[in-house]
């Protein structure tokens, strides 16, 4: 549809292969059990929803050459070090189209040595005072390039947390954002882009 950025959810199969799925949850299809991963043969051959073909690692790389001008943010849920690495063993011509979603402060040294310079941070996995300690956050952001800071919606509600983030001086993005009136919203509030379900090609900004 054009969108220029997509972030794709990654999990592994149970022999080491990144498949495109959130989790292994039997609501995707009658073949999975919940919390077993499927081999990546097995998963290959599993409509999701009963209607979606299942993709991995290879059909992205594959998107990716097929459309030089789209980026892939990823969040890789279970080991996010081990995922980042096999992306760049397997692709590392396609490193530089993919922004690596970090969870921590120190993910971010040994992501970067796998040679990612895109790396955005997102704090859903920080403790309650560090998602909130806006100067910290700055102080990092001074001594790491990132493409910007990924936070929950909710965030934006408390007072001044916006105001206090503006501080770090890169870019801000917040998830799940669905409705127009919505992204209107967190745009007004001066957040520079959202994580959503929707096509909106037409408001990227």
């Amino acid at each position: 549809a054009g969108c220029p950025v997509i972030e794709i959810d990654f999990n592994f199969t149970a022999d080491g292969s990144l498949a495109c799925i959130h989790d292994w949850y039997h609501m995707y299809a009658e073949e999975i059990e919940t919390d077993i991963a499927l081999t990546c043969g097995q998963f290959k051959n599993v409509k999701i929803y009963r209607q979606f073909t299942s993709q991995t690692i290879d059909d992205v790389a594959v998107f990716l050459r097929d459309h030089p001008g789209t980026y892939i943010v990823t969040d890789i849920k279970d080991d996010n070090i081990r995922g980042l690495g096999e992306i760049a063993r397997l692709y590392p011509d396609l490193t530089n189209r993919f922004i690596a979603q970090i969870y921590s402060y120190d993910e971010y040294a040994p992501v970067k040595a796998l040679g990612y310079n895109n790396i955005v941070f997102t704090l859903y996995r920080l403790t309650w005072n560090q998602k909130t300690d806006a100067a910290g956050l700055a102080d990092f952001a001074q001594y790491h390039a990132l493409v910007g800071y990924t936070f929950a919606a909710e965030l934006c509600d408390l007072d001044g947390y916006v105001e206090r983030m503006k501080a770090c001086d890169i870019p801000l993005f917040v998830h799940t954002v669905d409705g127009e009136e919505e992204r209107q919203r967190y745009f007004d509030m001066g957040i520079d882009g959202i994580y959503t379900n929707e096509v909106v090609c037409d408001t990227v900004r």
